[in-house]
């Protein structure tokens, strides 16, 4: 009996198993909603996670705004003037418009961005 071509099988085998072992998982992408009535900008949570330590920032300018939490179904509130730049300056409604808006959040412990742009229905 011979187990040398058994034995390469084997091998042959064993690397195709290797090769097939699943990377890492990516999470699901957030789903949400996002609107600005002129002065508050109403974040919707439209997942079925919830969203930690987040930052909701309004380009151009870089403004930004912590939220701590966002539970799954709900929605953010934040006024116009809560976002402000790295140099300090806020956003202001009446002078600026907004283009896109993204969102960066802890969900299920990842980090985790969505971007979307501004529509402005007329």
């Amino acid at each position: 009996m011979s187990f040398r071509g058994d034995g390469i099988a084997l091998l042959v085998f064993v690397g195709i198993l290797a090769g097939c072992a699943p990377g890492p998982l990516q999470a699901p992408p957030i789903v949400a909603d996002v609107g600005f009535d002129g002065l508050t900008l109403v974040l919707l949570n439209r997942d079925v996670r919830a969203w930690d330590d987040c930052t909701l920032v309004i380009d151009p300018g870089g403004y930004a705004a912590p939220v701590p939490h966002v539970a799954a179904g709900s929605s953010a509130r934040v006024p116009a003037g809560a976002f402000a730049n790295a140099d300090g300056q806020r956003f202001n409604p009446y002078t600026q418009k907004p283009v896109t808006f993204t969102l960066r959040a802890a969900v299920d412990g990842h980090q985790q961005t969505w971007t979307t742009a501004f529509r402005y229905d007329r």
